[in-house]
């Protein structure tokens, strides 16, 4: 063992001070450069999370309002369908006058209908459009918070 040490110059007193400084200058990068660094792309991984899972949320209440508004569709169109049945029951004198008249009435409902549809459809996509948009900012923001304007550039 000895001829090992001697062949390689191998100074023990040098080789123990070696492995000091290096757990001093691990101990050192850990804390202050690699510790930091997995916190913030741990809240980044988070925040990217939250904009997914908000935005896989926004995407079900979209689908949620297009039904909802389908069925509404659908039972103002039974609805319109029962009004000109029964009206062309009841009609037996001026058949042809009533029914004009009940026609004339269930397009202006079904354009009432399908016109307060869109508005409210157009109102619940500009809100869930403001939330995302407002999510994204905020995301920004707390990524671009802790950045100096050169790490911003690359």
């Amino acid at each position: 063992m000895e001829e090992l040490v001697a062949a390689f110059a191998i100074d023990w007193h040098l080789l123990v001070a070696q492995m000091i400084n290096f757990a001093i200058v691990f101990c050192v990068l850990y804390f202050f450069a690699i510790k930091p660094i997995i916190v913030v792309l741990d809240e980044r991984q988070k925040v990217i999370k939250k904009g997914l899972d908000d935005a896989a949320m926004s995407g079900a209440l979209l689908a949620k309002t297009e039904q909802e508004s389908a069925a509404i569709i659908q039972s103002a169109t039974k609805e319109a369908g029962s009004i000109v049945k029964k009206a062309q029951d009841e009609v037996s004198a001026s058949r042809q006058a009533e029914i004009s008249k009940t026609k004339a009435e269930l397009e202006a409902l079904t354009i009432k209908s399908k016109q307060d549809l869109e508005k409210e459809k157009e109102v619940v996509i500009s809100q869930i459009k403001g939330e995302i948009g407002d999510l994204v900012a905020a995301a920004l923001e707390k990524v671009v918070a802790g950045k100096s304007k050169e790490d911003i550039d690359k």
